[in-house]
């Protein structure tokens, strides 16, 4: 199955978005954690000078819809590297036979 474009984006079904949208949510989580973030309440301000912020809590958990996008976006962007990556790949191993 040859990408005829670097560009090329994978085609997948929301399911799909939304379960490596959550995948993506938990690296973020663990980070944040690693780095002594905290869950702070949906009314409360974020600080990041204080490492508290309202999305610390499971994707499906997070009320912001605006806020899972960022997740979606992530997801879609790894996705468009990896096929970046496939396109240049598969392009030298027809030149190079590598």
């Amino acid at each position: 199955n040859e990408i005829d474009s670097p560009e090329k984006v994978y085609d997948i079904s929301a399911d799909l978005l939304d379960t490596l949208a959550c995948m993506e949510h938990r690296r973020w989580l663990a980070e944040r954690s690693i780095s002594g973030w905290r869950q702070i309440k949906k009314n409360e301000m974020r600080v990041d000078d204080f490492f508290i912020h309202v999305d610390i809590l499971p994707f499906h958990k997070i009320y912001d819809e605006q806020e899972k996008n960022k997740d979606r976006k992530m997801v879609k962007n790894i996705l468009r590297l990896f096929s970046i990556a496939r396109y240049y790949n598969n392009k030298n191993v027809k030149r190079y036979g590598v």
